[in-house]
């Protein structure tokens, strides 16, 4: 339970930091979605070539084998003897070995069957040495009476699991053969598609670690892209934090012709403008407090002799009429409010 809690932990502060990081930085958005969005590319394209190349592989084996099934099948009708069953087995097998020997695509079996299954003539089957075959019966009942069912001339086919530690992929093409003075006879070839098997699995790796690559170079080229129009903007705004912070002095070094480079220079341009106005600024400001001492300096010898004229009329207020003290109270309160202003 304690380790359980401690992988969460860790697993919830590798979420946030890289949330967080996702959040903050541009360069890591613009890198994620191209390595998701080629990904997919590459996921999307990988499976369609490597389903047109598997179906182009079994389209040429299967016209391969319906050409060799078609040719034993002419092979078998005028070779065949007429002597009776104990001869027909015999040059009939004689002829399957013979053509699975001499066949350029690994078969499984070659083999006959008659038609009519009632009759006493039994299949007659070539088998390889050294794997396990693949017999008529063995098959499915569906595709067996979908060859009973044939036309003489014509084939059918299906894709078969072929028995064997490797489970390999395999067709079997019936057709119907007539041979002479023994009837009808279910010809079926089955060969192995371990070979194509072998390629697809090739191809794929091969499609595999090229899409592994080509994945890795796209993202290594966003990064360094982004990295390029990042950076500058990254400088930027640390300039423009320096700036804010009073340092009036800070500009970004330009370095191109860009937009990048237009950026930059409107960043100078705005920050040479307002250093020149903080200046101006610092300028009015001293001029403006220059202007109240001068101004102070030329108030206070008008006011000294005002205040000695009101403190004059103040000691003998008693002297005046209650409308004289009245007036000299408003002046006294002035004068002493100016001179405290001015101080």
């Amino acid at each position: 339970m304690r380790l359980w809690k401690t992988v969460r932990r860790l697993a919830l502060r590798a979420y946030l930091f890289t949330v967080r990081l996702f959040r903050r930085s541009l360069q890591v958005r613009v890198v994620a979605l191209t390595l998701i969005l080629s990904m997919a590319a590459v996921l999307l394209v990988g499976s369609y070539v490597s389903r047109e190349i598997a179906r182009g592989l079994y389209e040429a084996k299967l016209q391969s084998i319906t050409s060799q099934t078609a040719g034993y099948a002419s092979e078998l009708e005028a070779t065949a003897t007429s002597e009776g069953i104990a001869q027909l087995s015999e040059t009939v097998n004689t002829q399957l070995r013979g053509m699975m020997a001499r066949s350029s695509t690994p078969l499984r079996s070659i083999a006959l069957e008659p038609r009519d299954r009632g009759r006493s003539v039994a299949p007659i089957i070539a088998l390889p040495y050294g794997q396990e075959p693949v017999r008529p019966s063995e098959l499915d009942e569906e595709f067996l009476s979908r060859a009973q069912e044939t036309p003489a001339g014509t084939q059918t086919y299906q894709s078969i699991t072929l028995p064997g530690a490797q489970h390999s992929p395999g067709i079997v093409v019936a057709q119907t053969v007539s041979l002479p003075g023994s009837g009808k006879f279910d010809l079926f070839v089955v060969a192995d598609l371990q070979e194509e098997q072998n390629t697809l699995s090739f191809i794929q790796r091969a499609l595999t670690v090229a899409g592994i690559v080509m994945v890795v170079l796209v993202v290594a080229v966003a990064w360094l892209v982004t990295g390029l129009v990042v950076s500058p903007i990254r400088s930027t705004a640390r300039a423009a934090l320096r700036l804010a912070d009073g340092d009036l002095d800070e500009r970004v070094t330009v370095t191109s012709h860009d937009e990048l480079g237009a950026l930059g220079r409107s960043f100078n341009d705005m920050a040479d403008t307002l250093q020149d106005q903080i200046v101006r600024m610092k300028e009015l400001t001293v001029q403006q407090r220059q202007f109240v001492s001068d101004v102070s300096h030329e108030l206070r010898t008008p006011l000294a002799t005002i205040g000695a004229a009101t403190e004059m009329l103040y000691a003998e207020k008693d002297e005046l009429d209650e409308t004289g003290q009245r007036s000299l109270e408003p002046v006294s309160y002035t004068h002493l409010r100016a001179h405290e202003t001015l101080r």
